[in-house]
């Protein structure tokens, strides 16, 4: 622990005996001005979001592992919403820090806007590369990349010009908003209230705004309508921060946040009856319903991290969370070398697969090959942790 004298512990309750006190102890352990727990919990949602990515190529999945095809939500559902929810807390670490030393706004909108429009980019270069190593046609500018980039550039600007109640507020208008359009406008040649697959309002306004080819011909799931709750995804996440950066006692900090979790959990399962809980479209039950878990998981990770004391066991998670969207362009880069043919059409994926298929069930060897890759880009990111090389943009 960096704060109060050098004697104080890492407990919950921390005992000083230059004071005679005990004090609780209201901040969150960091590292370079990072907080653990929250790098822990975005490394896990890299990890996780690799271990799906790569076992979605092979073909034969555990059902767990695979994004529902429309209705519903998976294990695989679960993950994007979680780095969108880090997002938003991590807005709030980073620009709390910059505004309390005196930085100015315009500074950090001018940063924003840098970071923002690089990571947009990044993203519409991967498609091309995919695009040019598919031989497919067109050319798809959004993404999950361009996603996390509209929304980082939103919760940056509701964080610095309005409090947390407005927040909440506006948050809410989103959700309704959406769920109104999606139920209401009438889509020309279809009707209005259809959810179906390319058939819906979000998937109305993406093919009249969005240049280029869609995810899945008729509509996409990271489309820019439907962006609109994903923004809300991640303004739960600073309202999070805004919890962690408080002077409540951790006690307090982490019965608002389960409570949270769990109030949103449930509202989210209420409003799933009449809006179903969707992905694709990313609807406003989708929204709650994860932002919730997002709650009840980092409040966990803070309860063992922070309260606990049990740190090991959150080091992967931080190694990957230092370096999350390296790592996260790292596995496509892997996985076309590997794909690289070595002979006529065999690549050394194919051969890796075909040895595995022959021990293991389709399935399992799917996985193990999977975890097997995620230890790859581990070993590369523990690399650059050891030497202290965090690629930032």
């Amino acid at each position: 622990m960096r704060e109060g004298s050098a004697c104080c512990r890492r407990e919950h309750m921390t005992d000083c005996p230059n004071t005679g006190k005990t004090e609780p102890r209201n901040s969150l352990e960091e590292i370079d001005g990072r907080v653990i727990s929250v790098d822990a919990y975005r490394g896990f949602a890299i990890a996780a979001m690799i271990l799906v990515n790569v076992q979605a190529v092979q073909g034969d999945v555990y059902q767990v592992f695979v994004h529902q095809p429309w209705h519903g939500v998976s294990f695989a559902d679960l993950i994007f919403p979680s780095f969108l929810f880090i997002v938003g807390v991590s807005v709030v670490l980073s620009l709390s820090r910059q505004l309390t030393r005196g930085t100015r706004k315009s500074t950090i909108y001018a940063r924003a806007i840098r970071r923002s429009s690089i990571l947009f980019l990044l993203g519409v270069c991967f498609n091309l590369l995919v695009s040019l190593l598919m031989k497919e046609g067109g050319i798809r500018i959004l993404g999950v990349l361009q996603r996390i980039a509209i929304v980082y550039l939103a919760c940056v600007l509701i964080y610095v010009h309005s409090r947390w109640r407005t927040q909440i507020i506006f948050g809410i208008f989103l959700l309704v908003s959406y769920w109104l359009a999606m139920v209401l406008i009438p889509v020309p040649s279809v009707g209005r209230g259809v959810l179906e697959p390319g058939r819906n309002v979000a998937a109305w306004v993406d093919s009249l705004i969005v240049p280029g080819s869609m995810w899945n011909g008729t509509w996409d799931p990271e489309g820019l309508f439907s962006t609109i709750p994903a923004i809300v995804t991640g303004v739960s996440g600073v309202l999070a921060g805004h919890l962690i950066k408080s002077r409540l006692s951790m006690d307090k900090k982490l019965n608002l946040m389960f409570f949270t979790g769990f109030a949103l959990f449930v509202l989210g399962g209420i409003w799933n009856l009449t809006f179903p809980y969707n992905k694709g479209i990313w609807s406003s039950s989708f929204v709650l319903h994860t932002s919730g878990l997002s709650f009840l998981i980092l409040a966990s990770f803070i309860w063992l991290t922070e309260v606990m004391g049990y740190k090991r066991w959150s080091r992967f998670g931080v190694v990957f969370g230092m370096n999350a969207i390296f790592a996260y362009l790292l596995q496509p880069l892997l996985a076309i070398v590997l794909n690289v043919p070595v002979h006529e059409e065999i690549s050394v994926n194919s051969l890796i697969m075909a040895g595995m298929k022959s021990v293991f069930s389709p399935q399992f060897a799917s996985l193990m090959f999977a975890i097997g890759f995620v230890a790859v880009c581990y070993g590369v990111v523990y690399l650059l942790h050891r030497k202290r090389i965090y690629i930032k943009i």
